[in-house]
């Protein structure tokens, strides 16, 4: 506004100009896996862009169950803070330019959030997915937990079967061979 003198303006202008060049900087650098993750690499085509390149992410247990994330650009010259191609960022010399520099960072902001909501919208998607993905872990567990516990049953009532028949077998031949003692004892 009108209140600021040329020093005043000119010192604005300085910390105005580090922070685009922060804007770049956290752009250039913010990685995940080796990959840049705000220069347009995963920005989705807009027509003056000619990105096409996109994240996959595979969300789900079988083929196809997959998500298409963007990342879109976000360098000081895509959030129009600083002119495409040269140095030349917003400038706050005098009042009418510090008029434009708000239009242009409201323009900005209005960029920033809609990535955010994007991004925050994914994140639900996966955390959602994640969810259904625990539940049918835990699903299949109990269902594999069944299908052992039933085979142990059955092979405990297989095993008490065979146990009273092995001692009902030893039970027959003790008394086939008590009986054959008492005829040999009488014929004694």
């Amino acid at each position: 506004n009108g209140i600021y003198s040329d020093e005043d303006r000119m010192q604005i202008q300085v910390e105005v100009s580090s922070l685009v060049s922060e804007v770049d900087r956290i752009a250039s650098s913010a990685q995940f896996n080796g990959m840049n993750m705000l220069t347009g690499r995963f920005a989705r085509p807009t027509g003056e862009n000619t990105v096409t390149a996109s994240m996959w992410f595979h969300i789900g247990a079988n083929m196809d169950q997959r998500m298409q994330v963007y990342v879109g650009t976000m360098s000081a010259a895509a959030l129009g803070v600083r002119s495409v191609g040269s140095e030349d960022k917003i400038t706050l010399m005098t009042p009418e330019d510090a008029n434009r520099a708000i239009g242009t960072i409201d323009e900005a902001l209005k960029k920033i959030n809609k990535q955010r909501a994007d991004l925050g919208a994914y994140q639900n998607r996966m955390e959602f997915s994640v969810k259904g993905l625990n539940n049918a872990s835990e699903n299949l567990q109990a269902s594999e937990s069944r299908i052992r516990d039933t085979d142990m049953a059955s092979q405990m009532v297989q095993f008490t079967k065979n146990s009273v028949l092995q001692q009902a077998g030893t039970a027959m031949l003790a008394q086939a061979n008590t009986q054959s003692q008492n005829v040999l004892s009488l014929l004694r």
